[in-house]
């Protein structure tokens, strides 16, 4: 396959980047694992892997297991193992697909917020909600699994309302409702803590508008 080409010649001229192996979770097929399976064993002879490494090996496994076993494995994994979690998400959002949308959306529904490492997951999964749907037209997806997506945004900015959270955690979480969010978001907004950093100041106020535009 001409992609898998690519990203060997890319590997081997050590151009190769994360986004390059997600890629295949869009265009790839069980065929390639074994030529994956190769391209992982050639990394990791030109690698030690430090601290500062990225993660091929890990990136290449998610991605097997997605061609190989599909969707449900990666919510299983997600579930499963806590650090694994962040390549399953973001391999479910490299899906492009209602399918990966509906993962994800199953993934955080599994969450505790109150959990230091499901809070940074369930972030993700916001992150990746709103790439997904916030700039794909071509996911399609149900009012019913909408209002799921939008309840597990609002409970996560309820959450941050008395915590110190990241600013542009919620910023993403504000953007991801912009093609979801319904009266009770808009609520929710006017009820949040004051923007504070000034290249963010106003996305409150133009999601809501956004919103209201919409469900007129």
């Amino acid at each position: 396959m001409k992609y898998l080409n690519n990203l060997i010649i890319k590997e081997k001229k050590g151009e190769l980047e994360v986004e390059d192996i997600l890629g295949l979770v869009k265009t790839g097929t069980a065929s390639l694992i074994p030529d994956l399976k190769i391209l992982k064993s050639e990394i990791a002879r030109k690698d030690s892997y430090s601290a500062l490494s990225v993660p091929y090996d890990r990136w290449i496994e998610i991605v097997c297991e997605f061609l190989e076993h599909g969707y449900a494995r990666l919510v299983e994994i997600a579930h499963r193992d806590k650090y694994l979690a962040k390549f399953a998400i973001s391999a479910l959002e490299a899906a492009k697909s209602r399918e990966g949308f509906l993962g994800i959306i199953t993934i955080m529904k599994s969450y505790n917020l109150n959990d230091s490492l499901d809070y940074k997951n369930y972030v993700k999964c916001i992150s990746a909600i709103n790439l997904m749907i916030s700039f794909d037209d071509e996911i399609k997806f149900s009012e019913e699994e909408s209002t799921l997506a939008r309840t597990l945004i609002h409970n996560y900015l309820n959450f941050t309302k008395e915590k110190l959270a990241n600013e542009s955690d919620i910023i993403t979480a504000y953007c991801a409702l912009r093609k979801i969010g319904n009266f009770e978001s808009l609520s929710i907004l006017k009820k949040m803590p004051p923007i504070k950093n000034a290249e963010n100041i106003g996305i409150d106020k133009m999601v809501m508008s956004i919103i209201k535009k919409r469900m007129k």
